[in-house]
């Protein structure tokens, strides 16, 4: 493979990272163009004699082995994790979970669902990105490419189970309906999830007397252990159940734990806390471009979005040390990196060292 000498993994990572750190709209003709052209990368690279087109990318991500990205973003995470706030309640680290559909507009996409009935994405493409998030950023990650993946029963779990946490009896895992199936949640650890408002139950006892406490925005109606309902039969699993309303919205909550030692407030609290993915999920897709995906094939796909969390993992670190939103710590990564490479011609200057090319056109402008 002739793209190998030129793109080695360490290198295809450093330049995913600043374009999309600096880029607002990534394709494989961007990465080329600055990769070639743009003198503050090639500085930080120190290699200056190198050329390539955008084809070579394309070639390179498909075959590249995923897991230096996976070991990478990893290692990345793990040097950050001194500068991410915890986010414990009642000394629980808190491990949120998610997933997010990504359609190929292009009509190339190698694979992937096909839903009959998914709104106006009907007939297209799709992947189906499932993500863990904890006090350390996203943790774990999954790419899921065939329509049983539709259904969140099989994706979320596989994620909160794959997820590298250091003390699993000190986590809970968070996540919205989706995971619908009684028999699953019967055997997932330790999580706390919201059921829909018509779902059946049968009530064993009552857990506390809470009713009309406010907490937030939110009132307390019940605090229950429970028996489910599972096609058609009682799953003699004992649940709790705390059911709340939301009165600005008249919205009910209804939260369902296995977690019976916890207070019905801190219930609440762990489960506001699932917001929090939300949030990461608009900023992947909005400022680093993960609704576009660059390479179309599963390898490639996998390539982009370890690139994409290992840039978000290091944004994060920069807006939780100097307290600003994503967009602003993003572009503090950026003019961070570029200020690098103009410190690095200025220092080799001062020292006499000899100036590349390209060093020298950055001294002239």
């Amino acid at each position: 493979d002739k793209n190998v000498s030129k793109l080695k993994g360490s290198l295809l990572l450093r330049l995913l990272i600043y374009c999309l750190a600096g880029s607002e709209d990534i394709s494989q003709r961007t990465l080329a163009k600055i990769f070639n052209e743009d003198l503050l990368f090639k500085t930080l690279l120190g290699d200056n004699d190198v050329h390539i087109v955008h084809s070579a990318i394309s070639a390179r991500m498909g075959k590249i082995p995923v897991d230096f990205f996976r070991k990478a973003f990893g290692e990345i995470r793990s040097k950050l994790k001194p500068l991410l706030e915890s986010d414990e309640v009642s000394g629980l680290s808190i491990l949120r979970a998610d997933s997010t559909m990504i359609t190929d507009v292009t009509g190339r996409m190698h694979g992937g669902m096909v839903h009959a009935n998914y709104g106006h994405e009907k007939g297209k493409h799709m992947v189906k990105v499932t993500l863990s998030y904890d006090q350390d950023g996203p943790n774990e990650v999954e790419l899921f490419t065939d329509n049983a993946a539709f259904n969140e029963n099989s994706t979320i779990p596989q994620v909160v189970r794959s997820s590298k946490v250091a003390d699993k009896d000190g986590v809970i895992a968070v996540f919205d309906r989706g995971v619908s199936d009684r028999k699953i949640l019967a055997g997932m650890e330790s999580f706390i999830t919201r059921i829909k408002d018509k779902s059946r139950y049968e009530v064993q006892y009552e857990m506390s007397n809470t009713r009309g406490r406010r907490y937030g925005e939110l009132t307390m109606m019940t605090d229950q252990v429970v028996f489910l309902w599972s096609r058609g039969k009682i799953l003699k699993t004992p649940f709790r159940l705390v059911r709340a309303l939301d009165s600005k919205k008249g919205k009910k909550y209804l939260l369902l734990t296995n977690r019976l030692d916890l207070k019905a407030k801190d219930v609440l609290k762990i489960y506001r806390k699932r917001w929090d993915i939300e949030v990461l999920f608009r900023f992947l897709k909005q400022e680093l471009d993960l609704k576009n995906m660059i390479s179309l094939n599963r390898n490639g796909m996998e390539v982009f979005i370890y690139a994409i969390l290992t840039t978000a993992i290091m944004v994060m670190a920069i807006k939780k040390k100097l307290g600003m939103g994503f967009k602003e710590a993003r572009q503090t990564l950026i003019i961070a990196l570029q200020n690098s490479a103009v410190h690095l011609v200025a220092v080799k200057a001062q020292r006499g060292d000899s100036i590349t090319r390209t060093n020298q056109c950055m001294m002239n402008l």
